[in-house]
């Protein structure tokens, strides 16, 4: 191997070194660990590649609109949604909000009450602000 090739192969392998601590860092700041993440996912870059497009999974808004429209089993299946989703990823507070929720929607007779949607927004603001922050 020649020094060339040594040398674009050293910043290849810094480069993600530093993809890998912006990473452990983002999951710190959303109460995740990213070392479970990537025993389940096994790849920096499938991890990459889903934490970047959670933003655009439509459960969130989803769950707005239903809880809008009075419609307690799309609010269900939206919440459930977000709390596997969360949860496949890693963002523990988000999966956890979003999960008793869900609960609390189940028996599909009224809203919850409102602090159980205030979490689900508080912790998914937190993860989609990390994203920014990572996405830069």
């Amino acid at each position: 191997m020649g020094h060339k090739d040594y040398t674009n192969r050293m910043k290849g392998a810094s480069n993600n070194l530093a993809g890998v601590m912006e990473f452990i860092d983002f999951y710190k700041a959303v109460g995740g660990d990213y070392n479970e993440v990537m025993r389940r996912l096994q790849s920096d870059a499938i991890i990459r590649k889903y934490v970047l497009r959670f933003p655009s999974d439509p459960s969130y808004d989803e769950l707005g609109k239903a809880r809008k429209a009075d419609d307690i089993e799309a609010a269900f299946l939206s919440a459930h949604s977000l709390k596997g989703l969360a949860a496949t990823l890693g963002f523990y507070q988000l999966a956890a909000a979003a999960a008793a929720l869900t609960e609390a929607l189940r028996p599909r007779t009224a809203f919850p009450a409102e602090k159980l949607f205030v979490a689900v927004d508080s912790a998914y603001a937190q993860v989609v602000k990390q994203i920014a922050a990572i996405s830069r």
